[in-house]
């Protein structure tokens, strides 16, 4: 088995940087009449080790609330699903949040037996393979490196009974709503009609906390 499956959209999408070039998609969005630029830019190794980093300021509430949260509804999310069911956690370079859902037993079995892991960051995925490997050696984990603003291609599961989606981490509150939209529609086409979809996202904040 492969460190990781390409689910294709970050290499072969237009917006992929392999594609286009990081020249022409800076071009592209700073030149617009909104500046932007897109996140798959950022998260290279260095990139990711930092945003880490800043995870852990104090100004940095989003993580410590998210996790606490997690520690509490988790089980209930998890007793939901039928055992053998499989995480797929979007944006998942760093498997911590999706570990309060990987923990979730029942009658000593694990409710989730897969775990497909989809981020731009293959790098990073690799070795969250290789630390689950140690951690989690009951969890299959398929790793996904694409851009999951575009359609994403995921690996076959022989044996799943069920599947949930995870988008934690407020990401969808940095998408604009039609972007917002268009990505829950390709999550659920590609988990499927009868999967279960967990959303983290941030209330709305005063400038002055959500600045800093």
């Amino acid at each position: 088995m492969n460190d990781t499956f390409d689910g294709g959209s970050s290499r072969n999408g237009a917006s992929g940087p392999a594609s286009a070039g990081i020249a022409a998609i800076a071009l592209a969005g700073l030149t617009a009449p909104r500046k932007t630029l897109p996140p798959s830019l950022f998260y290279d190794p260095e990139g990711c080790r930092l945003f880490y980093e800043i995870t852990r300021l104090p100004e940095y509430y989003l993580t410590r609330t998210e996790l606490a949260l997690l520690g509490r509804i988790a089980p209930e999310a998890a007793a939901a699903m039928p055992l053998g069911a499989t995480l797929v956690e979007y944006g998942a370079s760093d498997e911590t949040k999706a570990a309060f859902l990987l923990r979730a037993h029942r009658a000593d079995q694990p409710v989730f037996t897969t775990y497909v892991p989809i981020d731009i960051a293959g790098p990073e995925l690799t070795a969250m393979r290789q630390r689950m490997r140690d951690q989690s050696p009951g969890v299959r984990v398929l790793p996904v490196t694409a851009d999951f603003m575009r359609p994403v291609a995921l690996p076959a599961r022989p044996g799943e009974t069920g599947v949930m989606g995870f988008f934690p981490g407020s990401t969808i509150g940095n998408l604009e709503p039609d972007a917002a939209t268009d990505f829950l529609r390709r999550a659920r086409a590609a988990l499927g009609p009868d999967a279960r979809f967990l959303l983290g996202f941030d209330n709305c904040r005063d400038p002055a906390r959500l600045v800093p």
